[in-house]
């Protein structure tokens, strides 16, 4: 029995292309699916970008107020240790700008200002310090407070300083009161007062560290919120409000001792 070759493999051949006829639009159908899917999924996100973007450009620019621009400026204050930036921090609340001068690792009485230091007190509206000879380099860089209009607190001002242990041993004065002036002191005995007044702080006659004690710190707090109001009376029921919360904070701590 013959077999013919030729007219099988054409047999095989035809079923073949059939097979392929009857596939083709099957795989065409699913990637008109697949490539129908992401044009819609691009459409749909185009579409939310420009709605997003003339939305966008819609909005009305919102404006500051009238009563927002024409807020003046925080007041800047500097202090030169940091118990008085703290003090003043407490009090000044959100009201104002406080920093600190002498850097809280340096020793205040051998520190001294560089010129860029001098150039920010130019910004100030108050440089706030202890006084009591604490910062003795203020007296090199008082110039420089005369051309601004930078005002100067004394914190020591109206407090009774106490004197060293040492000292109260060896004299019967009474521990003095300073002036408005920056380092005044006024003395009982007028006969050598002006000698006392040049060298009492000179030679550590009496402790400059006002704020370690919470009677005399709560002067030198009273101080502060005295000149904050001076440069912000708007905001004196702040300030006033503040310093009574520290004043409270600073009798509770009298009471512990």
């Amino acid at each position: 029995m013959k077999v013919n070759v030729t007219a099988m493999n054409n047999n095989l051949i035809n079923k073949r292309k059939q097979a392929k006829g009857v596939e083709g639009p099957k795989r065409t159908l699913r990637r008109l699916k697949k490539k129908s899917f992401w044009s819609v999924l691009l459409s749909c996100l185009t579409g939310l970008f420009f709605l997003t973007f003339i939305t966008g450009c819609g909005q009305p620019r919102v404006s500051p107020t009238s009563t927002e621009t024409n807020k003046p400026p925080k007041p800047i204050v500097y202090t030169s240790i940091y118990p008085l930036y703290d003090f003043t921090r407490q009090i000044g609340g959100d009201k104002i700008i406080v920093r600190q001068l002498v850097p809280s690792n340096a020793e205040p009485h051998d520190w001294e200002p560089a010129a860029k230091d001098l150039m920010e007190l130019q910004k100030a509206g108050l440089f706030i310090y202890n006084g009591a000879g604490m910062e003795p380099w203020l007296d090199k860089v008082s110039a420089t407070f005369k051309e601004t209009d930078c005002i100067l607190v004394d914190t020591s001002s109206g407090i009774n300083l106490l004197k060293w242990a040492a000292e109260e041993k060896t004299t019967k004065k009474e521990a003095p009161e300073t002036g408005h002036e920056p380092k005044a002191i006024t003395l009982e005995d007028k006969s050598e007062d002006e000698h006392n007044h040049e060298h009492a702080y000179e030679h550590g006659l009496y402790d400059p560290h006002i704020w370690l004690d919470p009677v005399r710190a709560k002067q030198q707090a009273a101080n502060i919120k005295e000149a904050l109001v001076k440069i912000s009376p708007e905001n004196e029921e702040t300030f006033t409000s503040n310093y009574r919360q520290l004043a409270a904070a600073l009798d509770e701590l009298d009471g512990q001792f």
